[in-house]
C-alpha cells in the first residue's frame, strides 16, 4: 500500500509541476488559501484538532503563482500537519497565519502545529524525497515525499518553503511551524 501511495503521489506531483498545463497569474493567494483551508479545518475538526485561520482582510500584496500548483504545495504541508499534530497529543492544535512581507514584497504562510517537533538536526533533511523523521517514521503513515513535492512547486514559482526558525518555532517541545513564502517580482 505504501508503494501504491508513494506512486500516486509521484504521479499527482509530476501533473502539478509540469508548466504546460496551468500559467502563472498574478493574483491573491488568499483566494486560493480561504477554501482550501475551510476543507481541511473541518477535516481537522473531524480528528478533534484546534485548526485556526488567521488571514487578514487586506493588506496582503499580490504576487505571481500558480493556483493549482499552490493548493498542491499547502495541501502536503497540512496533510502533514494533522498528520503528526495528533501524535501523543491530547489537546492538538494548528494555526494558519497569512501575512505581508513588505520589504520584500511578498507573502508569507506559517502552518503552525503543537506536534511532537522537528529535531533540529532533522529540520534539513525533511524535505530530501522519502525521508521520513526517526520519531514518528514507525508509528505515522507516511511517504516522505509530500515536502519534497511542496519544496519542489514552490521553488518552480520562485517561492521557498521553511521550517519556521524564529523563536526556535521546531523543536521537540513546541510543535512545528512551516512558512511558505512566495514574492511579487518572482514570475520565471
Amino acid at each position: 500500500n505504501n508503494i501504491g501511495q508513494q506512486v500516486t503521489e509521484v504521479q499527482s506531483s509530476t501533473n502539478i509541476l509540469d508548466d504546460a498545463g496551468e500559467a502563472f497569474e498574478m493574483g491573491f493567494i488568499s483566494d486560493v488559501l480561504r477554501p482550501l483551508l475551510k476543507g481541511n479545518k473541518i477535516l481537522a475538526q473531524d480528528k478533534g484538532i484546534d485548526f485556526k485561520i488567521l488571514i487578514p482582510e487586506d493588506n496582503l500584496p499580490g504576487v505571481w503563482f500558480r493556483p493549482r500548483a499552490l493548493e498542491e504545495a499547502i495541501s502536503n504541508i497540512l496533510d502533514n500537519a494533522i498528520k503528526y499534530v495528533t501524535y501523543d497529543n491530547n489537546c492538538p492544535k494548528i494555526t494558519v497565519t497569512v501575512g505581508a512581507l513588505l520589504e520584500q514584497g511578498g507573502v508569507i504562510v506559517r502552518i503552525s502545529d503543537n506536534g511532537p517537533g522537528i529535531p533540529l538536526k532533522e529540520q534539513d533533511m525533511i524535505f530530501e524525497r522519502g525521508y521520513r523523521g526517526r520519531k514518528t517514521s514507525s508509528t505515522v503513515s507516511g511517504s516522505g515525499i509530500g515536502l519534497d513535492i511542496s519544496r519542489s512547486i514552490l521553488m518552480n514559482m520562485g517561492g521557498e518553503v521553511r521550517v519556521g526558525r524564529n523563536n526556535n518555532t521546531s523543536s521537540e517541545e513546541k510543535g512545528s511551524t512551516f512558512e511558505v513564502i512566495l514574492y511579487r517580482d518572482a514570475r520565471q
